[in-house]
């Protein structure tokens, strides 16, 4: 079986992480698509624009541990 990402390549992957409680946080309305003050526009690109910033954190991550090749 060809395998894509090397089974160490997991196993040494590790990103820390603390996610707080509801007590510890305030909760505040996020609009995730700044460049429209259009609701419609927002509830339609929301998902999408959440997903690019989560990329922008993660990609660099996964690139330097897995390979450029992956992204795709």
């Amino acid at each position: 079986m060809r395998r894509l990402i090397e089974e160490d390549n997991v196993d040494s992957f590790n990103i820390s992480q603390y996610t707080p409680s509801p007590t510890e946080v305030e909760v505040t309305r996020i609009h995730w698509n700044n460049s429209s003050n259009n609701n419609e526009n927002i509830i339609n690109n929301g998902a999408y624009n959440v997903s690019r910033c989560m990329r922008v954190v993660a990609e660099p991550l996964l690139v330097n541990q897995f390979g450029p090749k992956l992204m795709d």
